[in-house]
């Protein structure tokens, strides 16, 4: 069993509206009108949970009250989507195992910040078809509620 979460500060208040999980020029948005019981990581970089010991998304969200959800969340600023989702299945991978996220449904986010805009490609459409609850937005920014 891992415990990367237990000893952590989630970087967002138990209630927050408004959850912003952003690099660079990405941004996720996750809405929580409800005033659930959320939390917030930011998993891999400097500053991360994980570091760069292991590969892994970028932030993860959790709602802990209700339906509870976990959110694994990918941003990127280039055209690498293949490794987005191989840092979300490493991320979920990694975390299988930790406590806080028993009775979790997983929601897959990749929030890509394409240039040129395109429409997205086809393994990508395949992902999200794959996935009960994935999502990736091409347009650099993605708002939803929670």
């Amino acid at each position: 069993m891992s415990n990367y979460l237990l000893p952590c500060l989630s970087k967002c208040g138990e209630r927050e509206e408004e959850i912003k999980s952003f690099e660079n020029e990405s941004m996720h948005i996750a809405i929580n009108k409800s005033r659930l019981k959320v939390r917030q990581y930011k998993l891999d970089g400097e500053g991360g949970i994980l570091g760069d010991k292991h590969q892994s998304c970028d932030y993860l969200v959790l709602r802990d009250e209700g339906k509870k959800r976990a959110y694994f969340i990918e941003l990127k600023t280039k055209w690498d989507l293949n490794k987005a989702i191989n840092q979300i299945d490493s991320a979920i991978n990694l975390l299988k195992e930790e406590d806080t996220l028993k009775g979790h449904a997983h929601s897959l986010r990749i929030i890509a910040n394409l240039s040129p805009p395109a429409k997205k490609p086809g393994f990508i459409i395949d992902w999200e078809r794959d996935h009960k609850d994935a999502y990736c937005a091409v347009e650099g920014k993605h708002q939803e509620n929670i």
